[in-house]
């Protein structure tokens, strides 16, 4: 198409707000009867322009192709993208509805859910030990004469309900996500609770006396807390609160009233590995400045305590003076090494006294919805028993909230070598299962370059960007799409310069597999365009790809997933899982095998097997498995071996950078003998598993 080759040359010469006006004025020149004549080229440059423009330009290609399946799923990626939520949830939603097994649609229609709604939502809507405490508080309160509440940061509105539920006369909540307030509304009305509950879609420094909130509060109520407490904004939201809604005659009551930060330090493995790593006896730091903390859970066997103990710091809710010196805090203190070793760092943790019987904390090793918070040193700080080491420990305000940093004095010594990188790097560097495999592929490629003068390779992954040195003989190529992780040798060649010099590869070395467990659309996207740069007899690092399945019970993904009632131990009246289940996945990444409960009910099994000239090929197969012992199944985990040579492979299950991921299915009891049918659909760069059949042992055989 003539008048659309301006658009592919704005778009080279990185003029994208001009290709954008190019793009959306040659559109409006296609009239409906020439559309199909155009179709294949405007959907080729409408997927280029969707990665940088917004709704509106894309409506315009819409109204030509309203039922274009790729058009529609470019168009709820890009509402997704610029944060239009329910636009992009309806539009898949509408856009299944017409093609139901359409595999990009159903993996954006997770990415929607996940975005929408974070998963902790339902980890603490679970959280039985947590509700049931507040649950209790509330009840203490209300019964002593408090009977109007104000509840902050609502969210699915449970508080509020159990307020209602217990006696109060009306309860003020406010929620700033419009997605939740939607929740929190279709929730309090299952409750039959409208008559007593006043939602406010917006933050509480929005509500005002008279206007949103008549009167000062008997009681404010608030869960705004994350993994390091002040992560959340709650000193500003509690002092703004007790300001202007707090009731004199009840002495601001709030709940919770008062909150202590722990700190001990850690010698880890776990963490040193996700940190840093060493190369060349020279140490090498992933990048920590953009957080000043990591929220994980910790096991107690992921660490070793090194000292002490040590109270940071309290706050008591009830109190201005209290609340704000925590927001100016800053002190030089001391923590006592209690044994020799390593310190990789502070390990962060709070108790919440929600009133003078109920109290709950996130320590180490305690069942709860909150992470700990992980203060990575700069450097390993090698000490001894009795040692005192001084910190720096302030509360800083950032964009949205409070934060506590903790700086080891040591930390400003100066190190030889010392370089920082990025957490994939230091991730990928700290995988032995994937350095082997790349070992093993260098040394496939210098025999390689035994028969030929100059091998040209062609860099599509990043993990094979670790490469520190050059090898003998080989021109390593980096597509300039791909982000290099640490390389000094790598010349950058884009699409375009390939095309004009017409560049050809002898390898052609690409990752089909996320590092989050998922297979990698972007990945196969790239190599369906380079893979025509092939030389004669070149070809492609990554044969065969596996995909291996194991159905499995797990707690950590069932809790996650979606929301269980009844979630008091007292009371099974209250619901809360209809509507924020309308967000609950089937779908689950960035699993962490070492770090959560897995209880397999069988062995793993090859669901599928895709050779290199069947990437590109749709499939869809099934998969049986024998059960061997008798439970509960909530989950499929699978992942991915990709073979590259003869004796060459490397399994993602084995590896510490790649993680895994699993699909969530409805709790079905099994029994040993059973056998489960699995479908298995595959699409290039998309998976899905469903479960399709459980067929019963018949035990009268036996």
């Amino acid at each position: 198409m003539v008048f659309l080759q301006g658009v592919t040359n704005l778009i080279e010469e990185k003029k994208f707000e001009e290709a954008l006006e190019c793009f959306a004025d040659n559109i409006s020149k296609i009239s409906y009867a020439q559309r199909s004549i155009y179709e294949e080229e405007i959907v080729i440059l409408a997927e280029v322009v969707s990665t940088y423009c917004d709704d509106a330009y894309f409506l315009q290609v819409l109204q030509l192709y309203p039922q274009h399946p790729k058009l529609l799923f470019l168009y709820a990626c890009i509402l997704l993208r610029v944060g239009k939520l329910p636009f992009a949830r309806r539009v898949t939603e509408k856009s299944l509805s017409v093609y139901p097994t359409d595999l990009r649609l159903l993996d954006l229609q997770e990415r929607i859910r996940f975005k929408s709604v974070d998963r902790w939502h339902f980890r603490m809507l679970n959280d039985k030990v947590r509700n049931q405490c507040y649950y209790n508080a509330i009840s203490r309160k209300i019964s002593g004469g408090c009977k109007t509440v104000l509840d902050i940061g609502c969210g699915t509105g449970v508080l509020s309900i159990f307020a209602t539920a217990l006696g109060a006369k009306l309860v003020y909540a406010c929620e700033s996500s419009q997605i939740l307030c939607s929740v929190a509304k279709d929730t309090i009305c299952w409750n039959k609770c409208n008559s007593s509950i006043r939602l406010f879609c917006g933050e509480s420094f929005q509500l005002n006396i008279p206007d949103t909130v008549p009167e000062r509060v008997d009681l404010i109520i608030s869960e705004i807390f994350d993994g390091g407490l002040l992560g959340e904004n709650c000193l500003e939201v509690f002092e703004d609160a007790i300001t202007r809604f707090g009731n004199v005659s009840y002495s601001s009551l709030i709940i919770p009233y008062r909150a202590t930060f722990y700190v001990v330090g850690v010698s880890s493995l776990k963490i040193r590995n996700e940190n840093r790593a060493v190369i060349n006896d020279g140490a090498l730091y992933s990048n920590v400045t953009d957080a000043p903390y990591n929220l994980e859970f910790l096991n107690p066997e992921d660490f070793e305590c090194i000292t002490d103990e040590l109270k940071l710091f309290q706050v008591d809710f009830r109190s201005l003076d209290s609340i704000r010196s925590c927001q100016n805090y800053s002190d030089n203190i001391s923590v006592k090494c209690i044994k020799d070793g390593l310190i990789d760092a502070f390990v962060g943790w709070f108790t919440l006294e929600l009133d003078e019987v109920e109290t709950l904390t996130n320590s180490p090793g305690t069942e709860s919805c909150w992470e700990q918070a992980i203060f990575p040193t700069r450097k390993l700080v090698n000490i001894q028993k009795n040692d005192c080491l001084p910190l720096l420990v302030n509360i800083l305000k950032g964009n949205k909230s409070h934060f506590v940093t903790i700086k080891v004095d040591r930390d400003d010594e100066v190190l030889e070598n010392k370089l920082f990188a990025s957490s994939l790097l230091v991730h990928r560097l700290n995988d032995p299962t994937l350095m082997n495999y790349i070992k093993e592929c260098l040394n496939y490629l210098q025999q390689i370059q035994n028969k030929n003068s100059i091998v040209k390779v062609l860099l599509l992954s990043t993990s094979f960007l670790v490469l520190e040195n050059d090898v003998n003989g080989v021109d390593f190529f980096v597509d300039s799409c791909v982000d290099v992780l640490f390389s000094k040798s790598f010349a950058r060649i884009s699409r375009e310069q390939a095309i004009k010099a017409d560049l050809r590869f002898d390898l052609i070395v690409t990752e089909l597999v996320r590092e989050s467990g998922t297979l990698s659309p972007e990945g196969f996207q790239n190599l369906e365009f380079w893979r025509s740069h092939l030389s004669t007899g070149g070809i492609c690092l990554t044969r065969r790809l596996v995909i291996y399945i194991l159905p499995v019970r797990s707690k950590y993904l069932e809790l996650n997933s979606r929301v269980h009632d009844p979630v008091l131990f007292t009371r099974e009246d209250l619901k809360f899982s209809n509507s924020i289940n309308e967000y609950k996945t089937s779908h689950f990444e960035d699993i962490d095998l070492s770090s959560i409960d897995i209880l397999s009910f069988s062995i793993p099994k090859k669901a599928l097997i895709l050779e290199y000239d069947e990437f590109y090929i749709d499939k869809y197969t099934s998969c049986k498995f024998k059960v061997n012992k008798k439970g509960q199944l909530d989950a499929f985990l699978y992942w991915f071996e990709t073979k590259s040579f003869s004796n060459v492979s490397f399994n993602t299950r084995n590896s510490r950078s790649f993680k895994k991921a699993a699909y969530i299915v409805d709790p079905v009891e099994v029994e040993e003998g059973d056998v489960l049918n699995i479908s298995v659909r595959y699409s290039p760069g998309y998976l899905n598993l469903k479960l399709i059949s459980v067929q019963k042992c018949d035990k009268t055989k036996n």
